[in-house]
């Protein structure tokens, strides 16, 4: 599927890749393949045979707020943020695509109404204070709101005796329903399909409670229930819109799909080699478990914990890949060498273990990707990929490439 560069301020064509702040840039950086996007939407959609939502929340999954300018030119439905400061990053940078904001509070409703922002609504009184700034705008009976219902997660949502008051405050207050969601809690999880099921019945029985009360104008609401795993698993639980954010990042953690490519590869480059004898140790208190019995050849990487690559991968629980250009026909993988983490990670270092391997100063090392995949780099963490990919901080630098 080709894609269009995202936009002029982005200075991206084929062959072309971006990255903000030339002048500032590091070796630690976060490349995000823009045609592997393009492509697992394009996936995604013949899959789930409908609308698509791409979640964006946290600067697109830590992807940056180009990825929901990206996504917007690829015509998706529409995007789903946490906080209206990220509606408004979209929408300055030129996107036009209706966004779901998932956590909205009163304050913000009239720079909301006035971006064309939609809040998710999960208490009554959020509808007469929505209704009262559309009036103040002038966009009474035009700015749109969608509803979250509880359905047994017991996070945030309307519950069962409020379905039908939501849907008639709304008809009274001239209020339009955009949707009507929910979330399910475990729909990635096998052992938990009963309880998934029951909370996809619950979901149909808020939805018919509102559409009885909120009045002919507001029946036409969209549904959205599924997340990626979900619209994998549950063909029926896809309604009118499916909800994707992992997914578009190339990932399932139900094992469901395939053929999704990884858009990430968090990158960095050897900075220092050391040569460091037998039994001595490696970092800051680092103890007799960074110590070996033979001479070592340690690499110094300048990325670390304040980076974003989690401190629990020092010690050898963690490994990199070190790009190994001698076999240009084979995989990305076959062309690495797998080395261990040596010692502590510290804020700004980690330190591996190169001996034996060729390299320099400059060799390209990858933290997590194509050689390192996330689900392992999460699993040795003792986390889910959602917190690694959402960790890479602000001050990494990002580039995104646009081969097409």
């Amino acid at each position: 599927m080709p894609i269009e560069p995202p936009s002029a301020t982005m200075n991206l064509g084929p062959g072309k890749s971006h990255e903000p702040h030339e002048t500032l840039a590091r070796s630690t950086r976060l490349e995000v393949d823009f045609d592997r996007l393009a492509h697992n939407l394009s996936k995604l959609r013949e899959r789930c045979e409908g609308p698509v939502m791409g979640i964006v929340k946290a600067r697109g999954y830590g992807a940056g707020v180009e990825l929901g300018v990206q996504l917007d030119q690829l015509n998706i439905d529409a995007l789903g943020v946490a906080y209206p400061i990220e509606g408004f990053e979209l929408r300055s940078a030129g996107v036009t695509c209706p966004i779901l904001v998932l956590s909205a509070e009163k304050a913000s409703y009239p720079q909301m109404i006035e971006a064309g922002l939609e809040p998710s609504i999960f208490r009554l009184d959020q509808i007469s204070d929505w209704a009262e700034a559309a009036k103040n705008a002038g966009k009474t009976g035009e700015a749109k709101v969608q509803l979250k219902v509880e359905t047994g997660m017991h996070r945030m949502g309307l519950s069962a005796e409020h379905w039908g008051d939501a849907g008639r405050l709304c008809r009274k207050l001239n209020v339009p329903i955009g949707s009507v969601f929910s979330h399910l809690a475990a729909a990635d999880l096998p052992e938990e399909d009963p309880f998934t099921r029951a909370q996809i019945k619950v979901y149909r029985k808020a939805c018919i409670a509102i559409a009885g009360t909120a009045g002919a104008s507001n029946n036409g609401f969209q549904r959205h229930l599924a997340n990626t795993a979900t619209s994998a698993r549950f063909p029926e639980a896809r309604f009118d819109m499916v909800r994707i954010g992992l997914g578009l990042h190339g990932f399932d953690l139900s094992g469901s799909l395939q053929g999704l490519k990884p858009i990430s590869r968090f990158l960095t480059e050897i900075s220092q080699l050391n040569h460091v004898p037998a039994g001595e140790t490696v970092g800051y208190n680092a103890g007799q478990n960074s110590t070996a019995e033979h001479d070592r050849i340690i690499a110094i990487l300048p990325v670390g914990y304040a980076d974003g690559y989690p401190r629990n991968l020092g010690n050898a629980t963690g490994e990199v890949a070190i790009r190994n250009d001698n076999s240009a026909s084979a995989s990305d993988a076959a062309r690495s060498r797998r080395c261990p983490t040596v010692g502590p990670i510290c804020m700004d270092f980690t330190m591996i273990d190169v001996t034996g391997v060729k390299v320099q100063i400059g060799s390209e090392v990858e933290l997590f990707g194509d050689a390192v995949g996330l689900e392992e780099v999460a699993y040795k963490a003792g986390t889910l990929p959602y917190e690694i990919i959402c960790g890479v901080q602000q001050r990494v630098q990002r580039r995104y490439l646009c081969r097409a």
